[in-house]
């Protein structure tokens, strides 16, 4: 096998369809059927199913595609050290990201990595975090920065960590809480569990009264919600900004401990075999420990 037939893999995944393989790939519709039929000869196994709808991969097709990502990173880990010279570290890094961590802290970091590394190209993948642990675990990331409580056997760095917090648009009291509505996120969210065990805790099973309007999305709409006067809520420090002008409390588990969000960057075994992706990550844990949270 080779670049090409990893291309056209990762592309029918995605698009389910040998036309648009075949123009993204710049290669005739003739020739993606000839590489299909190829690579099934190969493995003596059935990878691809063909309909009237497109194709989609087997479970046999679906093992070969989570390699994909990875070889394709060899291939151009060894092309990168062909060309390059006098030392210079060159090579291709793919970081997956939330919106948030990239638009408050990583971009200065990303900055000073690619002035001190101008040979290595960085390509972010910017998803909720239960999308890039999932494509962790597919193998179509191999590093990612994740927030929340994630299970990972693999190495990590763990970059900060921030306190859950209720906000409200008027001070926090045990009155309120109980009388006022609750703004909360329908999404499925790393911080949905700590929330939900909080006001089990709370309010000992039951539940405070829910709002009129209740989000599906960033929590950031949750923020606007509450400065509108719709209630209160439960979000992660990072995402409560000064000039939002609210009264905001942290929540604490029954022994008073706490609750805490979590910021690791966590990355396969694999990575330690790619000179760009040890650099990447060798440079984001002296940025952060040189750059705490808030000042990074």
């Amino acid at each position: 096998m080779d670049k090409i037939d990893w291309l056209l893999i990762k592309t029918l995944y995605s698009d389910r369809s040998m036309a648009k393989a075949a123009e993204k790939l710049f290669i005739s519709q003739p020739a993606v059927s000839y590489r299909l039929t190829r690579m099934e000869q190969e493995f003596d196994e059935v990878l691809f199913l063909r309909n009237n709808k497109g194709v989609t991969l087997t479970s046999a097709g679906l093992r070969l595609y989570t390699f994909a990502s990875l070889m394709l990173q060899y291939e151009e880990d060894i092309a990168s050290y062909v060309r390059q010279k006098g030392g210079e570290l060159s090579g291709l890094v793919n970081l997956g990201v939330t919106s948030t961590f990239l638009n408050k802290f990583l971009v200065p970091q990303i900055r000073q990595f690619c002035d001190q590394y101008p040979k290595i190209k960085v390509t972010l993948t910017v998803e909720p975090s239960l999308n890039l642990r999932n494509m962790m675990d597919t193998n179509r990331l191999m590093m990612a920065v994740i927030r929340g409580p994630h299970e990972w056997n693999g190495p990590s760095v763990e970059i900060f960590e921030e306190p859950l917090e209720i906000i409200s648009s008027e001070p926090v009291t045990e009155e309120m809480l109980c009388t006022r509505p609750f703004v909360s996120n329908c999404m499925r969210s790393p911080v949905t569990l700590q929330m939900e065990q909080w006001i089990s805790d709370h309010f000992e099973g039951g539940t405070p009264p829910a709002a009129q309007v209740q989000v599906y999305g960033d929590s950031r709409n949750m923020v606007n919600l509450v400065k509108a006067g719709f209630g209160w809520a439960i979000i992660s420090n990072l995402r409560i900004d000064v000039s939002d002008n609210l009264y905001h409390q942290p929540i604490y588990h029954k022994d008073g401990s706490p609750y805490l969000y979590k910021t690791n960057l966590i990355y396969s075994e694999e990575c330690r075999h790619f000179d760009a992706y040890m650099a990447y990550i060798g440079h984001l844990k002296e940025y952060f420990s040189n750059n705490p949270l808030g000042q990074a």
